[in-house]
């Protein structure tokens, strides 16, 4: 698995080593009617995302790597000190994508020019970025379970560069996973304290039970 997202597990990326658990500390996931809302409480700041989907599986939970009705994703959290440079004339979103942009063409020998950013506005009147880059000896192979790109999706928060990578093969809906991972950065919500676990379960159990009720 680690083989698979290779690009995606970057040098300088920061990792929360965290398991799935219910607590108020660390990473816990919890169904609602639409897919997974996935909860990250740090005391730096937390956050919470809600991707759609039916199914779900751990893969390598202390990378933050889930796999979503069949799609492997991984969660990464990028302190904005590492790479912020206020004297340079660039947004957040850009700096980051220098800044991984030369580490996978340093890194890989990958042709820095031929990465090409798709850039989104969220409706919390934030950006995100959408970028893809091809591993070496992509074009020529054949199996439809080959890894053929690997699709990179960033926006900014108040400490962070949050970013999802996901790789793709013959077989994926790149336009769809794309749109997925877009839809859920619009659910993103950052704070600088704890988001209230039991509280946010039993929001979703009441708005359930309304929906229900309603049918």
């Amino acid at each position: 698995m680690k083989k698979i997202f290779l690009l995606a597990i970057l040098l300088f990326s920061f990792f929360y080593s965290l398991a799935l658990r219910s607590d108020e500390e660390g990473l816990s996931v919890i169904k609602t009617k639409e897919g997974f809302l996935f909860i990250f409480n740090d005391k730096n700041e937390s956050f919470k995302i809600e991707f759609q989907g039916k199914k779900f599986w751990e893969v390598e939970p202390e990378e933050l790597v889930f796999m979503m009705d069949g799609v492997l994703i991984q969660f990464t959290l990028v302190p904005l000190e590492i790479f912020l440079k206020p004297e340079v004339n660039l947004d957040t979103l850009s700096q980051h994508f220098e800044f991984e942009a030369r580490h996978i063409a340093s890194t890989y020998n990958f042709d820095r020019e031929k990465i090409e950013i798709e850039k989104f506005r969220l409706l919390n009147g934030r950006y995100a970025f959408v970028w893809k880059v091809k591993p070496e000896n992509s074009v020529s192979e054949s199996s439809p379970e080959k890894v053929i790109l690997h699709l990179f999706a960033t926006t900014n928060t108040n400490k962070h560069i949050f970013m999802v990578t996901t790789p793709l093969t013959k077989k994926s809906k790149a336009e769809t996973i794309k749109q997925k991972i877009i839809k859920a950065f619009n659910t993103l919500e950052c704070q600088f304290s704890f988001f209230n676990i039991q509280n946010l379960q039993d929001s979703i159990r009441k708005k359930n039970k309304s929906i229900k009720n309603q049918k």
